[in-house]
């Protein structure tokens, strides 16, 4: 899937990181879906990430 997101274009790099972040953090794609952009931080270490799961 991330051999055929185009990273040329803002949508392919926002794909790219969706998909990027589903699999890091084994999260189902209602649960990606549902992330707002209060649920990410910035860190020291990289970004921390809040997944609501039912």
């Amino acid at each position: 899937m991330l051999a055929r997101a185009d990273r040329a274009i803002l949508a392919g790099q926002r794909n790219a990181a969706l998909v990027l972040l589903g699999f890091a953090t084994v999260a189902r794609v209602a649960e990606v879906v549902a992330l707002d952009l209060a649920d990410v931080a910035e860190a020291e270490h990289g970004y921390d990430v809040t997944v609501y799961r039912k």
